[in-house]
């Protein structure tokens, strides 16, 4: 019986597990679109993404490659840049940062 109790909550926490990390990634995927919402992008050569923006990309996100760039302005004339890395694998991720490498929030 003890054996059985166990084998069924391994079998919950390996099938919810992976839930739990998609509605994660979800909700921060969410986040970005709203941040975008208002604003309209321009592409821009990867050279001209400020040097905070790279140095940050290449701490925090060593072994991927900048595959696109773009800015737009806010309302208050505030410079906001979305740039789009790619993995190893080919996985495509959206990131906004504001002029100094922070994360860009709405």
């Amino acid at each position: 019986m003890k054996k059985n109790i166990l084998i069924f909550t391994l079998f919950v926490a390996l099938v919810s597990t992976p839930a739990l990390y998609l509605n994660a990634n979800s909700n921060l995927n969410q986040t970005a679109i709203n941040a975008e919402e208002d604003l309209q992008f321009s592409s821009i050569d990867i050279d001209q993404l400020p040097e905070a923006i790279v140095d940050v990309i290449t701490k925090k996100y060593e072994g991927n490659t900048v595959d696109s760039a773009a800015v737009a302005k806010t309302k208050d004339d505030v410079a906001v840049y979305q740039v789009v890395l790619k993995d190893a694998e080919g996985k495509l991720t959206k990131c906004l940062f504001n002029e100094d490498g922070t994360v860009y929030e709405k």
